[in-house]
């Protein structure tokens, strides 16, 4: 059993991360929009989120005063950029975010 395999505390095994892992995730978590789309999806609990729900947060946490422009914007960007390192699914037929299992560790540690 190699260190990547060893249980935690929940009994899960870890996956182990590569410094590429690592330099994706701190540069997905560079822009201020996908941080406050992570801090509100690990705020509510919630294991579904509609995009319009989430757009008005984001608008209303970073002052940004055309919703429609926000939703665009996290619809083609920032949404598919947290789906390429893994930190949520987003369906784009149906508008709908759901954060991937772990999510909830990671964000704890670097999301205001």
């Amino acid at each position: 059993m190699t260190d990547s395999d060893m249980p935690t505390e929940s009994g899960a095994a870890t996956p182990e991360l590569t410094r590429n892992d690592l330099s994706n995730a701190f540069d997905a978590l560079q822009r201020p929009e996908r941080r406050a789309v992570l801090s509100f999806l690990h705020e509510s609990g919630t294991d579904i989120m509609d995009l319009n729900e989430l757009s008005d947060h984001v608008s209303s946490r970073l002052s940004e005063p055309d919703g429609p422009v926000v939703r665009s914007i996290l619809h083609h960007h920032h949404l598919p950029k947290l789906v390429d390192v893994e930190f949520i699914d987003y369906d784009r037929t149906t508008r709908v975010v759901r954060p991937r299992e772990g999510m909830t560790e990671l964000v704890s540690m670097f999301v205001e």
